[in-house]
């Protein structure tokens, strides 16, 4: 990582700003509610960050200028620099610690967790490790569900899915973007193992929203069967006053 330019944020705000599209800012900030959009197609965006990595510019940088309220352009061209930057296992991990102060709507963290899906099959166990700590209740909401996606993504098969479902159970999903990922990845576990999954729905601790929305989750997938959905209907939980 040495001997690499400097670049400002006024820079790379500039040139993705020669891109900028209103109907496309307005199309997707229907979608995207929480970020702070210029209206740059996301293709514009990948090739932006791919130049930034060929030109050798300072990501470590780069970071260190940016707050959590800037652009989501200039938080996506750089997450997908770390993804595709060439790097030793800890450098990357490094700048991924780094990027977690910008984890702030769903659209960043799933869309950087999508990103790096190449990185952490390539370094599956020791990325594991590495998330491990992140879904804990005191991290920050976006940086848990950055680990539940990661999970979801990459380790919803059966060698991990014990340790999770522990994790599920003992979670904090106040958090709606949270309780939705937690949602996610059970549903995704499903498909990746029913009968496993199953038990777990059959007896688990998560809470009432959570235990329902997988469910709601798995019936929306294409993959079970309309027998298997009605089967899976059953296990849906009524609170008590209800």
């Amino acid at each position: 990582m040495n001997g690499q330019k400097p670049i400002s944020v006024k820079e790379l705000e500039d040139t993705l700003s020669l891109h900028k599209d209103e109907k496309y800012r307005e199309l997707i900030s229907k979608i995207s509610k929480d970020d702070i959009l210029l209206g740059v197609k996301v293709p514009i965006v990948r090739k932006t960050a791919l130049s930034l990595i060929k030109q050798n510019y300072d990501l470590i940088s780069l970071i260190n200028q940016i707050d959590e309220n800037s652009f989501f352009e200039i938080r996506y061209c750089i997450a997908v620099a770390i993804s595709k930057a060439d790097l030793a296992y800890s450098d990357k991990i490094n700048l991924i610690q780094k990027f977690f102060k910008f984890l702030n709507s769903w659209s960043i963290v799933d869309g950087f967790c999508t990103l790096l899906k190449p990185f952490i099959k390539k370094n599956e166990i020791k990325y594991f490790e590495f998330i491990k700590p992140l879904f804990d209740n005191g991290i920050h909401p976006f940086v848990r569900r950055f680990a539940i996606v990661c999970a979801n993504n990459c380790y919803s098969n059966s060698k991990y899915m014990d340790y999770l479902f522990s994790i599920f159970d003992k979670s904090d999903d106040s958090h709606y973007y949270v309780h939705m990922a937690f949602s996610w990845c059970i549903a995704t576990m499903y498909c990746s193992d029913k009968k496993r999954t199953v038990e777990y729905l059959k007896n688990n601790n998560l809470s009432l929203k959570t235990h329902n929305k997988a469910i709601a989750k798995i019936i929306e997938s294409k993959i079970p069967s309309e027998k298997e959905k009605c089967f899976i209907r059953t296990l849906k939980k009524r609170s008590l006053n209800q």
